[in-house]
């Protein structure tokens, strides 16, 4: 055939979401947004050394020889397009053959593009999992994993992902509505900007869950908390300030205290922080995520900081009558902005009729905090604690301990030092101390915390946490968290400290339908929460249900890609015989982490003795040793798998002792959660571990 041109290009589609629409609602207006994308489109795609094959009005289609062109092209277009006049536009991208003809092209590669494009929503980038084997290597692209996709009239599937640099749009399932369909097993994003999302999960130190009255003990109960009348999703506060300035913080950490305050309210049920603050910057209207949410009502706003000063707007709606029920705006000096959530909760209840006990309006009249600075400390606090690194740890602990001295009494602030000091000990997340310094470092700060607010069940969960994961000790951990749950001070789950913990004391206790049961409910309440894949994960790799646990552990890492995750899926394929594929991610653990996790170096020794590289094994086996004499801390239970792998039953049990008396960092729950020690359950030496650990009754 003549004129005809076969070449493998990177293929942008895109298109403007609703345009009819608008040419009908204001056609003025909506010629005034084409012209606007026709000028953007044309000076990046020149800016960008790409070729706009077809224009045709409210879609293009254009052509670039580089993956990153085209994906500098695309963000840098939608960037464009968020300024006024906006323009709502999806981008889909792939890479594929293509036939030219004269002044056209054809071929496959354009018609997945076509079909990725059309999964998308407003402000949305979506590329192919073979754009993204291209990019995958180059830091400055944030990518989130979407999933699986069938394609109308495409034999393979393909796996999408979407951009999430610059404040693009990361579609959730529900709202990807165009010429395909997930395979609902391989859906890894059911969520709105999942990575954002563990922004304030982390700042907490993990899981939030919010409102009932009562706590629930089984899903039946769960199920009928949508019948309550009055409920409420506070959405992530605008922030007004520019990036330049880094204020994020601010506006996420008081959207979080807005959250706790209502929470208070027994009346009232208030959707988790994790789960609203999926709708930062949404792409959806009040009425769809109200329905998405199963709310009655909104709370949206904006904060902005202005040298001593902060501005905050805010409104609560029924969006579903479209009433504006009330709105404010506080301009406060900074010290008095611990108080403002107190008024804004005592606001809405009052423009709801709400009618509060008196054990309500005391708690909604005293603040956390009497100081200004020590609540934007706690705030910054939470926001460096995220990192999950040493510096971030650090800095979090000096930030507290300011806080503290700004206002000694201050009970958050004690709950989450201790908290953070806990997770410093072991080599989970860079750690080197003992437990026993640890404990003389956070007993005087739990200590503090229960006298100045004996009633709170964060602190009991966070001793549940020290009891379990750092003296050992699992009947004292399961004693603060019957007592934390009793309490109930949350109003539905565990808040802001972790019901893994939770879930971890009965995997420990080897209480697996106790640990179903709440991992279930935190799922039931709040399913974005990273680390109930983690719960759940682990529940299943104990009972020998090796591919559920796959699927769930790197759920969690392609929302959160740390060196924790990276060694549980690690994990989880070594006990299902897949060493090869294993060391995969023991490696990338070992080469993202400061200080490799200890375990994971242990289970990159054991991957390699089992592959039948006895020099490699030892290698990793003698970086231990030399941890050991260098004086490293947690160490003999790293030693201990090492040991059972080899088949060394009494070198093993010796390692473990030597654990126990050291009360290792996780080492109660650890010898529960791995299989690799099973088959010393009956050994009578592991016997009398257990026992000392509280296992029995």
């Amino acid at each position: 055939m003549d004129n005809l041109d076969r070449l493998i290009s990177i293929i942008i589609y895109a298109d403007i979401v609703g345009y009819s629409s608008m040419m009908q609602e204001d056609e003025n207006q909506a010629l005034l947004k084409l012209k606007h994308f026709e000028e953007v489109i044309k000076l990046q795609s020149e800016k960008f050394d790409g070729e706009i094959v077809k224009a045709y009005g409210d879609g293009c289609l254009m052509l670039f020889k580089s993956a990153v062109s085209a994906i500098k092209c695309a963000i840098s277009i939608q960037k464009n397009l968020r300024e006024e006049p906006y323009v709502p536009l999806r981008i889909g991208i792939h890479v594929g053959e293509i036939v030219r003809k004269d002044h056209d092209i054809f071929g496959d590669g354009v018609n997945i593009a076509s079909r990725i494009e059309s999964m998308g929503v407003a402000n949305s980038v979506l590329i192919s999992s073979d754009i993204y084997v291209l990019i995958k290597n180059h830091p400055e692209f944030n990518t989130v994993k979407i999933g699986e996709f069938t394609f109308n009239n495409i034999e393979r599937d393909i796996t999408l992902y979407a951009i999430s640099n610059d404040e693009l749009t990361i579609p959730i399932i529900k709202d990807m509505k165009g010429k395909g369909s997930i395979k609902k097993s391989t859906s890894l994003l059911s969520k709105r900007n999942m990575r954002l999302l563990w922004i304030p999960v982390l700042m907490v130190g993990a899981l939030m869950f919010y409102k009932l009255s009562n706590f629930p003990l089984n899903e039946s109960e769960i199920e009928s908390s949508d019948t309550i009348e009055k409920s409420i999703a506070v959405l992530p506060l605008v922030n007004l300030n520019s990036k330049d300035e880094n204020q994020e913080w601010f506006s996420d950490g008081v959207t979080q205290e807005i959250i706790d305050e209502l929470a208070k309210i027994k009346t009232v049920t208030v959707t988790a922080f994790t789960t609203s603050f999926q709708y930062k910057n949404p792409s959806i209207s009040y009425i769809a995520i109200a329905n998405e949410l199963n709310v009655n009502y909104l709370i949206s706003g904006s904060s902005r900081i202005f040298g001593d000063s902060i501005r905050l707007s805010i409104e609560l709606f029924n969006p579903h009558s479209k009433e504006r029920i009330w709105n404010e705006t506080f301009n406060e000096v900074m010290k008095n902005a611990p108080s403002i959530q107190l008024s804004i909760a005592k606001q809405v209840a009052k423009s709801l009729n709400i009618k509060l006990t008196s054990d309500e309006k005391k708690s909604l009249e005293k603040p956390n905090t009497i100081d200004g600075e020590a609540f934007n400390l706690f705030l910054k606090s939470k926001a460096e604690f995220m990192s999950l690194t040493p510096e971030g740890f650090s800095k979090s602990i000096e930030m507290l301990e300011r806080a503290i001295d700004l206002d000694p009494n201050y009970s958050q602030a004690y709950t989450l030092l201790a908290f953070i000091l806990d997770f410093q000990t072991g080599s989970w997340f860079g750690g080197n101390r003992s437990t026993s310094e640890t404990v003389s470092i956070t007993t005087p700060y739990i200590e503090k915390s229960i006298a100045l607010n004996p009633k709170s069940s964060d602190i009991y969960l966070v001793r549940a946490h020290s009891n379990l994961y750092v003296k050992g000790l699992i009947r004292d951990a399961k004693k603060d968290v019957e007592y934390a749950l009793a309490l109930n001070s949350w109003p539905r789950v565990p808040t802001n400290y972790c019901i893994c913990t939770v879930v971890s004391t009965y995997v420990a206790l080897g209480d697996l339908q106790k640990a179903k049961e709440y991992a279930n409910l935190g799922r039931k309440v709040d399913p974005g929460n990273i680390f109930i894949f983690w719960d759940r994960a682990s529940i299943h790799m104990i009972e020998g249900e090796m591919q559920k646990a796959q699927a769930l552990y790197e759920e969690a890492l392609q929302v959160m890609d740390i060196p924790f995750f990276h060694f549980f899926v690690g994990l989880s394929y070594y006990h299902d015989g897949q060493f090869t594929k294993a060391l995969k991610y023991f490696e990338k653990a070992f080469e993202s982490d400061e200080i490799p996790i200890h375990y994971n170096v242990a289970y990159l020794s054991n991957s390699y003795y089992m592959l039948g590289n006895k020099v490699e094994s030892e290698r990793y086996r003698l970086e231990l040793e030399r941890r050991i004499a260098s004086g490293a801390h947690q160490v003999n239970l790293a030693m201990a798998m090492i040991s059972a792998v080899q088949g060394n039953v009494d070198e093993t049990l010796t390692w473990l002792e030597k654990a126990q008396e050291k009360s290792e960092y996780s080492f109660a729950y650890m010898v529960h959660a791995d299989p690799l020690f099973k088959p010393l359950y009956e050994e009578p030496r592991f016997v009398e571990i257990r026992r000392k650990m509280q296992y029995y009754e």
